[in-house]
């Protein structure tokens, strides 16, 4: 493969998140991992009513209502654990509403409520977590998720279509030094063989993208998410609709155990201790980034895991 190299740059934010007009107001607070919530903030989601409210749900919103604001974090954080899907997508944007350095903990929960089939935890998935990943935005994990997002979702329906222009711009140019496919240049452009959505120019710039920029780990995560959701990601969201038992569905079970949900947080405990009192410019630069464990670990499971529970 040629490598004539012009203007190397590390530039690929381009975005293939999709906005929704239908929306669900979520005003609250909290602090990282569990810490007490200081400030009240608005964060908005796709409303999806196909999943009802449980008892958590409404006991949280009360509690709201009265200002408790405390306790109804750890009631939705509750309902989590309970397998509750409306409280994975509210206790996930509690996680986040302070700074956006508390994303490492909003994910898992987020990912257990996309995996269910909700389009919010879908949406809060591809615009707020994985655009702020780094070194690079995960645009291909973001893409995986417009797309489930399309397919059980009339709210945005030509979200589709910016997918396709999105891989049409990276499979035109390296997706590291930016250099375009071009006979002229002598420069012929191959895909990743695993994900087939970057592009590059040479080996060269591969490796820098699967290493330095962590591809590694977002290809093995689309790779699971694509051999044990994509195939039964209707079932999932039909059983969970219908109110079967997650804990019978067992596609379900495989899929939280093959992306790392269900580790015991012994496993992570070091993440969870350095991320805690994180001081909040450490993301805009500082030694510690927690935006660094916004993908997964190079084996394709996630970093920080949702609870071992079956739920």
């Amino acid at each position: 493969m040629t490598n004539k190299k012009k203007n190397r740059k590390n530039k690929n934010q381009v975005s293939s998140s999709s906005s929704s007009s239908a929306t669900a107001t979520v005003s609250t607070t909290a602090n990282v991992h569990q810490n007490p919530p200081r400030s009240v903030l608005v964060v908005e989601v796709p409303e999806d009513k196909t999943f009802p409210n449980s008892e958590f749900v409404d006991r949280a919103e009360k509690l709201l209502e009265r200002g408790q604001t405390l306790t109804a974090f750890e009631v939705f954080k509750e309902g989590s654990d309970s397998g509750c899907v409306p409280s994975m997508i509210t206790y996930a944007v509690l996680v986040s509403c302070e700074h956006k350095a508390n994303l490492p903990f909003s994910l898992p929960w987020a990912l257990e409520g996309a995996l269910r089939g909700h389009i919010g935890c879908m949406s809060f998935l591809k615009i707020e977590i994985f655009r702020n990943a780094i070194p690079f935005s995960a645009i291909a994990l973001a893409a995986y998720w417009t797309k489930t997002f399309d397919s059980v979702s009339l709210i945005s329906p030509k979200s589709t279509e910016k997918i396709k222009y999105v891989r049409a711009h990276l499979a035109s140019r390296c997706h590291i030094c930016e250099i375009i496919d071009s006979e002229e240049e002598d420069v012929t452009l191959r895909k990743c063989d695993n994900c087939k959505f970057y592009h590059y120019c040479s080996v060269e710039c591969q490796l820098t993208h699967w290493k330095e920029g962590k591809h590694r780990n977002e290809c093995k995560h689309i790779q699971i998410l694509t051999k044990y959701h994509k195939p039964y990601a209707k079932e999932i969201r039909d059983a969970i609709i219908r109110g079967d038992d997650p804990k019978g569905i067992k596609s379900l079970q495989t899929l939280r155990k093959k992306l790392g949900l269900t580790r015991s947080e012994e496993e992570y405990q070091h993440l969870l201790v350095s991320m805690k009192d994180l001081p909040r410019n450490a993301i805009n630069g500082n030694s510690a980034r927690p935006d660094e464990y916004l993908v997964a670990r190079k084996d394709g499971t996630v970093h920080i895991g949702s609870t071992p529970a079956t739920i």
